[in-house]
């Protein structure tokens, strides 16, 4: 099983929806597709307001950040 959650260390060590951190998960995820990783996933996204406050957590984020992660292993490959 994979945990995956943005955050922008060494900062804090936050929930974030992906890309609003600083993990380059191109790097990470093209490795796990090279490795073949067929796990399942489980993204944390927080709406604390040390966080960034309400509204981090929606669907809406949910689905962007699978979006950013899968355009991220797509530009990598290329």
């Amino acid at each position: 099983m994979l945990y995956v959650s943005d955050t922008k260390l060494l900062e804090t060590n936050e929930h974030l929806p992906s890309g609003s951190g600083t993990i380059d998960f191109s790097v990470y995820l093209c490795g796990l597709q090279e490795q073949r990783f067929t796990g399942p996933a489980i993204l944390q996204v927080d709406d604390l307001p040390k966080f960034g406050g309400c509204g981090r957590d929606t669907d809406e984020a949910l689905t962007s950040s699978r979006d950013r992660r899968e355009t991220a292993i797509a530009t990598r490959k290329q």
